[in-house]
């Protein structure tokens, strides 16, 4: 995530969503500094993948109104979405799980609530619905503006840039941490694996308008 004091500007980071690209852009007006969760204290209370209410809870606590920033985050096709984050896991847990990708897909817990004590909130953020993490207790939506990472990416840029400045902005979005060795997302999944996901990641995929076909 990232936090523009200046520029009225918040960032919510869902894991696998393209989210370095847009943290890179916005560092140099970040005023927070963002560490991994192990590492939050009291002088560092934002992590990486903050769930916007647990953002809203610190901002209470400090004194700053969370209602009077900008926030935005992006959101990325659930099939693809998930398939990056098994690869991810494999490098990261390998020692964890050894298990197959379908084998995986029904561990997954979309509510977030068999993950929440999770150190790894990469991994725990990454299985919740996106709907789930962008929202609060009572479901509302805590970002103001929600941009899919497989449109053209003109209108965050131009949105971001309207906050923080075009001389800023300028260098544009990059895509960052891209796959060593790309890989095919679609042909990892068997009819039943895709079926499972457009289960249980339903409010996200009617919410953002996906669909299994979707490339990105």
């Amino acid at each position: 995530m990232r936090i523009s004091h200046r520029s009225r500007l918040v960032y919510f980071s869902i894991p696998k969503t393209g989210s370095e690209s847009v943290r890179a852009l916005l560092d140099p007006v970040s005023d927070e500094r963002t560490v991994t969760f192990p590492e939050v204290d009291e002088r560092t209370p934002f992590h990486s993948h903050m769930r916007p209410c647990d953002v809203r809870r610190v901002f209470c606590e400090k004194g700053w109104d969370f209602d009077a920033y900008f926030k935005i985050a992006t959101v990325r096709n659930p099939w693809a979405r998930l398939a990056s984050l098994y690869k991810m896991m494999c490098r990261n847990r390998g020692d964890q799980w050894q298990g197959a990708f379908s084998d995986w897909i029904q561990t997954l817990d979309p509510t977030g609530r068999s993950t929440s004590h999770m150190p790894e909130k990469w991994y725990a953020h990454g299985t919740m619905s996106m709907i789930n993490f962008l929202s609060d207790p009572e479901g509302q939506l805590l970002a103001d503006q929600v941009f899919r990472v497989e449109d053209q990416s003109e209108a965050l840029y131009e949105t971001v840039a309207t906050h923080v400045g075009e001389d800023v902005t300028e260098q544009g979005l990059a895509h960052t941490n891209k796959a060593d060795h790309p890989y095919d997302w679609q042909k990892m999944y068997s009819p039943q694996d895709r079926g499972k996901v457009a289960e249980l990641y339903a409010d996200d995929i009617e919410r953002f308008g996906y669909a299994f076909e979707n490339q990105v």
